[in-house]
């Protein structure tokens, strides 16, 4: 009987991590009735996300071991979602998921110079190399790369990202920009209030990205970065390159959404800011 009792006992275990030895997690994010496009999905700190597509819907697969690890949904603009895996049956509905995110409000902060001369200085790498290159880190949605800038004075303008590829092949390259608080030597909060989406269909030279028009103001040091979050039908590793040159200040990456962030020195992008101080 004990033999038939602790057989039946392991055969439910068994059933049991079964059920969860891979799921694939197909859903949609929304803000109230509205899909939400290019929101950041994935396990934090465990190399496995996504970025969900025009219509707000994603397809993450989560292999066993991870029941314990927490799934998380970030967007610009709104609160951060945190579900612990093995919770995400309460937002199943039939054979799909779905996913709420709620607006949030930000304080604006208000600058007051006067008698103020403006200074406009070019931070970062002004490399325009082809003979040394550099890419995203995976093709995984959500992968970014992007250098560090330390200002010079307080408050300082960011008006212009530019970005020189060395190569594309794609018709049309589709991308994100992100601006990182990284004042604590590690990179912490986005410091957008708005997400801010960029196309070009340059095969090779600079891409300037105007910033005026988001005001965007930073205290300290910061990050700057793309974010690969379309698929584009190529391999963001092969099809686009920056250029890159030696750099003491190196550069940071992450493999895709919810990822950690790594920084690997001695070797920078073609990355700079124009910014007015």
């Amino acid at each position: 009987m004990r033999k038939i009792t602790l057989l039946f006992s392991f055969l439910l275990l068994s059933l049991g991590s079964g059920l969860f030895a891979q799921e694939t997690i197909v859903g949609s994010v929304e803000d109230a009735a509205t899909p939400l496009s290019f929101v950041n999905i994935g396990l934090i700190g465990q190399g496995i996300g996504t970025v969900s597509d025009d219509d707000g819907r994603f397809s993450l697969k989560i292999p066993s071991g991870h029941e314990s690890d927490t799934l998380r949904l970030s967007m610009i603009g709104y609160e951060t979602l945190d579900v612990i895996v093995k919770d995400l049956g309460s937002f199943k509905t039939d054979e799909s998921y779905r996913f709420t995110l709620i607006a949030k409000s930000f304080d604006l902060k208000e600058v007051v110079v006067t008698d103020h001369i403006w200074k406009t200085k070019i931070l970062g790498n002004k490399t325009s190399s082809t003979m040394m290159t550099g890419a995203f880190a995976s093709n995984d949605l959500g992968s970014e790369v992007g250098i560090p800038i330390n200002i010079r004075k307080r408050p300082t303008f960011i008006e212009e990202f530019n970005v020189f590829i060395a190569k594309s092949e794609y018709e049309e390259f589709f991308f994100r920009v992100n601006v990182y608080d990284i004042s604590g030597k590690e990179v912490s909060e986005n410091l957008l209030n708005e997400a801010i989406f960029v196309t070009t269909k340059i095969k090779s030279g600079w891409l300037t990205i105007d910033l005026t028009p988001y005001s965007i103001m930073v205290e300290d040091d910061f990050l700057i970065t793309l974010e690969w979050v379309k698929d584009l039908g190529l391999e963001a590793t092969k099809g686009l390159n920056f250029s890159a040159t030696p750099s003491i200040k190196g550069m940071y990456f992450k493999d895709t959404s919810q990822g950690n962030w790594e920084r690997l020195r001695g070797f920078g992008l073609g990355f700079n800011v124009k910014v007015r101080y």
